[in-house]
């Protein structure tokens, strides 16, 4: 966790604007262009987590 938190993965002020979320994700999903292909199509799980870490986060 600390890793992806370290490297700039989650924006916790806008937790659907996370990298975590953005690059694995479809481009037709509203994902980033990257080179590793389409991981997911659905945000549900990796966004609530962010969501909670940003809440727990001062």
């Amino acid at each position: 966790m600390r890793n992806v938190l370290d490297g700039g993965l989650v924006d916790l002020t806008d937790p659907s604007a996370s990298l975590l979320l953005l690059k694995p994700l479809a481009e037709s999903a509203g994902g980033v262009m990257h080179g590793g292909g389409d991981k997911f199509h659905d945000l549900t799980d990796f966004k609530a987590w962010i969501e909670h870490e940003a809440a727990c986060t001062p």
